[in-house]
């Protein structure tokens, strides 16, 4: 297990070199981005939140921690991201730069396309959100050109955005002008 564990830093080394993140010598040339970090001074625990990446289950994990019951967690309407920072605020680059040495820090990854697709599944396909009706409307237009004859709502009953070959190309063309949204990043 060691030798993986070394085979991983040393490819996320790498990674940063290649990417312009830090020197030759180790000093990082851009600060951290603190803000989806959780830090559990309590447990030593420091988390980089990777939406679409077991991030639910480390969300109820750390709300958990942060003293909030199962029974609790189960019959709240509050998102468990909302409870999170409540016990466990934004930290600053400072605050990140001070608890990582006495922390054992992780973050959890996902192939990049599988993010992409469990994104879509669970944001567009039910229509659940205003925002996200918006744009699975956009999609369906710009993959089919049209909407379902004389339809003006999107609903899952009056067309679907399916077709997964086409979807990054949509998402990424519908947010090459925006800020794209952290679930599909």
């Amino acid at each position: 297990m060691d030798d993986v564990m070394e085979r991983r830093r040393e490819r996320v080394w790498e990674v940063c070199k290649a990417n312009g993140l830090v020197d030759y010598d180790g000093r990082a040339l851009k600060p951290p981005n603190a803000w989806e970090f959780m830090i559990d001074k309590k447990h030593n625990l420091v988390w980089c939140n990777v939406f679409k990446a077991a991030s639910s289950s480390w969300m109820y994990n750390f709300n958990l921690l942060g003293g909030y019951t199962a029974d609790f967690l189960k019959r709240t309407k509050k998102a468990p991201l909302n409870l999170a920072r409540t016990r466990f605020p934004r930290p600053s680059v400072q605050e990140l730069r001070e608890a990582l040495p006495n922390s054992l820090s992780f973050l959890i990854v996902r192939d990049p396309f599988e993010r992409l697709l469990s994104a879509y599944r669970n944001k567009l396909e039910g229509f659940r959100h205003k925002y996200y009706r918006k744009m699975a409307r956009d999609m369906i237009l710009l993959s089919r050109g049209t909407l379902a004859s004389g339809t003006q709502r999107v609903s899952p009953s009056t067309c679907n955005p399916n077709g997964y070959p086409k979807v990054s190309k949509i998402i990424l063309n519908h947010f090459a002008g925006n800020i794209p949204n952290a679930y599909f990043l």
